[in-house]
């Protein structure tokens, strides 16, 4: 089976991104939103650059009670509620909500979270 993705990579600077506004179709933040310094930047970001049709999708540790941390960072994971709080309050609604089971550096289960403009 061949797979076709049309997809770039960036490495940007911890709260901006790259890219022109309207942009992206889709943004994938993986295993990072804990480690946000200003996430409210960041979501300022992700919503300059994402289409208004565009989706941003959003896989996190899902901890089983709020304060755990992150091994490698130490950082708190985030729970779902505070994720959907986040991004509604800069107008993202949200489209998707599951729980999944991933071999993701060890850990088990993870929230993923989708999100339209």
């Amino acid at each position: 089976m061949e797979n076709n993705f049309n997809y770039d990579f960036k490495i940007s600077l911890k709260d901006s991104i790259p890219l022109d506004p309207s942009s992206c179709n889709k943004i994938l933040c993986r295993r990072s939103l804990h480690e946000f310094t200003e996430p409210s930047k960041m979501l300022k970001e992700i919503r300059r650059v994402l289409k208004d049709s565009g989706e941003v999708v959003i896989i996190e540790a899902l901890p089983k009670r709020k304060g755990i941390r992150d091994d490698y960072c130490g950082l708190p994971y985030l729970m779902p509620d505070e994720i959907i709080k986040m991004f509604t309050d800069h107008k993202f609604i949200l489209k998707n909500q599951q729980k999944e089971e991933m071999n993701l550096i060890g850990k088990g289960t993870f929230s993923v979270l989708t999100f339209t403009k």
